[in-house]
């Protein structure tokens, strides 16, 4: 499985945070207690689980960014592609960015 972080985060702006996350796995047909497990876990990963029920609106580019990137390993890829997915970013969440994707 491979995973993708755009350069361009589009998140659905009238989903929050965990429901821009949980799309894929609702879309793959997974239940809801896989769901919700995964959503933690991938939150947890990019430090947002304090932004689950924010809307993209509401956080800033960076953060935007990290719901792309937990979005992308919801699956658990075993390969990640990145299209410069710090390159609109100020350097604090440049480094944070790079920070997860280690």
């Amino acid at each position: 499985m491979i995973g993708m972080v755009f350069q361009h985060v589009n998140l659905i702006s009238a989903k929050i945070v965990w429901q821009n996350v949980a799309l894929p796995l609702k879309i793959a047909g997974l239940g809801t207690d896989k769901i919700q497990s995964r959503i933690d876990d991938a939150l947890s990963l990019v430090g947002l689980t304090d932004r689950a029920a924010h809307y993209p609106s509401q956080l800033s580019g960076g953060q935007k960014q990290r719901v792309g990137i937990a979005r992308a390993l919801i699956h658990q890829p075993e390969i990640l592609l990145c299209d410069e997915a710090n390159s609109a970013l100020d350097p604090d969440s440049t480094a944070t960015v790079l920070d997860v994707l280690k």
